[in-house]
């Protein structure tokens, strides 16, 4: 301390020495305003501080020496060691000894039962006594910033060298002006004043000009008028760091604008829904044990964080928030399950039956599955509901009673009867198909059945067919039957150019065996059709292909032949039965130059295994026969199912 007063002194006897004029000036620190409790936010905090060192300017003006120490001023001349914040509260006359002032203010607001109370005083620091000071009580933040403009002046009147400003005595009451002495301080009518227009990101910060704060302007955007020269703007607003900013405003100076830097970081909250059980429409968010939201701004530092949703685990977190940051809470949740035990019975009889979990088929009973509590559970092919509300890590067991079904008298005539039934079909965009029958008696026997076949079901009425089809063909040509110019010089080149009809014409004298040419044809394709009763099968595909011509028994002519090339093609078919399929096929093949039709009828095994015999129309080639061989997936059927049908009829 002592080396730190010496270092003080040495700096004011240079500035002495270097600036003769400012050796008589009069420093004088107001400090910042002194809250206790919550009743005054910061920002409000500032700006009465900012009005009592504007009171304390009008009375201590700078042309008679006096020097009002800016907040920039106060930290410029603390101590390395020591901060504003260990100077506020503390005592005043040692605090205006660290920073050099010669008088130091400050006001502290408290709080007396429901009313806010003020006290401002005033030190000087060379002789630690007081020279003046003033209490009040109000009951509103407003009633304090009216208590400083109307009684401050009076306070930093005490100062030798302030200006005069009497008061009326007339029983100690608190009256107005009645003589005040400005000196001979005169304003050349040419300084010119600018209206600007300010503006902060974000907004409604308070603004002050010059340490002054700006009556119109408590919450930004907002226009200020002021004179040329240069002027410091000072922003604050809550939960952002207070800015500064030097402007020289001039003729082309109109408006400012400022980006505040945020003293907050954000906590999003956004986390993934497996299997879309649920939203964010139904998660309840805790910060501290507070309510929170999917975007919560917090000050730095940490907090614990509690995510709850009916159909998730309950998720517990800490984040540390650091300032101008986000952070986002983005991982996927814990479905909440409980077990379900599902079993099915008709009379004294197990039974299976489908389960369905959300619409989807889940198993069949006897079923036993962890399901989430938010699911839906459905058994059989009637969709009864469960009857229990899942529980979460816990089993809930149910029984199935199946209804059973009424046993037809076989030995009854059916001459007694008379019946009238109908049959409708319906097809949703759900994939599923519909069958509704009804059979009526007119004697006392009747009954109706009803019934909903998925199209993915062994059974029903009608189902749709996706399936694809691979295979290749083999057709022998002829050479008599061979139509294409460029084909038969290839047998004209091979037999020494003599070709079969040059020779049966007797219009060449040598012969030799005619190579044999082969067509191959392989192919892959999509077939789409309607199965109905699981017997007739009508549809159409489509895919690509590719034709080629090769010689077996003639090296030469088989380089020559043209090369192979993909093409497209369409078929139609129409097949009956189910584990033994028969029917027919036409193809037309787009080959750009021997485009091909080709009729055929196969012969599957499974609906997997096919064979397929038929006769083919090229252009340029003549009319062969064809054989090929293919394989279809997916079988229409249950393949494991259709295997033991087979075995056992064998």
């Amino acid at each position: 301390m002592r080396l730190f007063r010496s270092f003080i002194f040495l700096v004011s006897v240079v500035a002495v020495l270097a600036v003769p004029s400012l050796a008589k000036n009069v420093f004088v620190a107001v400090l910042e305003t002194v809250t206790m409790g919550s009743s005054v936010s910061r920002a409000e905090k500032v700006f009465l501080t900012d009005k009592l060192r504007s009171q304390a300017v009008e009375v201590l003006p700078s042309y008679k020496d006096f020097v009002v120490m800016t907040r920039e001023n106060i930290l410029a001349f603390l101590p390395p060691d020591k901060s504003l914040e260990e100077c506020e509260g503390g005592c005043l006359v040692q605090t205006g000894k660290n920073i050099a002032a010669d008088y130091v203010a400050q006001a502290r607001v408290g709080q007396f039962g429901s009313d806010l109370t003020l006290t401002v005083e005033l030190y000087e620091t060379a002789s630690g006594r007081m020279l003046s000071s003033y209490t009040s009580r109000n009951s509103s933040v407003d009633e304090l910033l009216s208590e400083i403009e109307s009684r401050s002046a009076m306070l930093f009147g005490t100062i030798p060298g302030a200006i005069t400003i009497n008061a009326e005595k007339d029983g100690g009451g608190h009256g107005g002006f009645t003589s005040v002495s400005m000196g001979s301080h005169w304003s050349s009518s040419r300084i010119k004043k600018r209206l600007i227009e300010v503006s902060s990101n974000p907004v409604g910060a308070l603004l002050s000009v010059d340490g002054r704060p700006q009556s119109n302007c408590q919450s930004t955007p907002c226009n200020v008028e002021l004179t040329e020269g240069n002027h410091k703007f000072t922003f604050v607003l809550d939960r952002y760091f207070d800015l500064d900013t030097l402007v020289n405003v001039n003729g082309n100076t109109t408006s400012l604008g400022v980006r505040m830097k945020p003293n907050f970081g954000t906590l999003v909250i956004d986390p993934k829904f497996p299997d879309r059980l649920g939203s964010a429409d139904g998660l309840s968010v805790q910060v501290d044990n507070e309510d929170g939201s999917l975007e919560n701004t917090l000050s730095p530092g940490w907090y614990r964080v509690e995510l709850k949703h009916a159909c998730y685990e309950d998720v517990l977190f800490n984040v540390n928030i650091a300032r101008g940051q986000e952070f986002r809470f983005d991982k996927k949740l814990v479905p909440k399950n409980g077990h379900v035990s599902i079993r099915a019975r008709q009379g004294d009889s197990p039974q299976r039956v489908p389960v369905y979990v959300n619409g989807k088929k889940a198993g069949m009973t006897p079923f036993d599955e962890d399901v989430s509590v938010c699911a839906t559970v459905t058994v059989g092919d009637e969709q009864a509901g469960f009857p229990y509300a899942i529980q979460a890590h816990a089993e809930t067991e149910w029984v199935y009673e199946i209804p059973e079904e009424e046993e037809e008298n076989e030995e009854e005539s059916y001459d007694s009867y008379e019946y009238s039934s109908s049959s409708e079909y319906t097809f949703n965009l759900s994939g599923f198909y519909s069958s509704s029958s009804r059979r009526r008696s007119e004697s006392s026997s009747s009954y109706s059945i009803n019934e909903v076949v998925s199209s993915s079901d062994s059974e029903g009425p009608v189902r749709f067919i996706i399936q694809g089809l691979m295979g290749f063909g083999f057709e022998a040509l002829r050479e008599d039957g061979v139509e294409d110019e460029e084909v038969l010089a290839f047998y004209d080149n091979m037999n020494g150019g003599c070709s079969y009809w040059d020779d049966y014409y007797d219009r060449c004298s040598g012969y030799s065996d005619t190579a044999s040419i082969d067509g191959l044809y392989g192919y892959i394709d999509l077939f789409l059709g309607l199965e109905f009763a699981r017997f007739l099968t009508i549809g159409a595909g489509a895919g690509i292909g590719v034709y080629t011509l090769s010689s077996t028994d003639d090296k030469n002519l088989d380089e020559d032949l043209p090369g192979a090339n993909f093409a497209p093609n369409i078929f139609f078919e129409v097949s009956l039965g189910t584990e033994y399929t028969f029917g027919a096929r036409y193809m037309y093949v787009f080959e750009p130059r021997w485009p091909s039709t080709r009729m055929s009828g196969f012969f599957e095994w499974l609906n997997v295994f096919g064979i397929e015999l038929g006769g083919t129309n090229t252009e340029g080639l003549g009319t062969n026969f064809f054989i090929s061989v293919y394989l279809r997936a997916p079988t229409r059927g249950n393949l494991t199912e259709l295997l033991k049908d087979t075995k056992k009829k064998n």
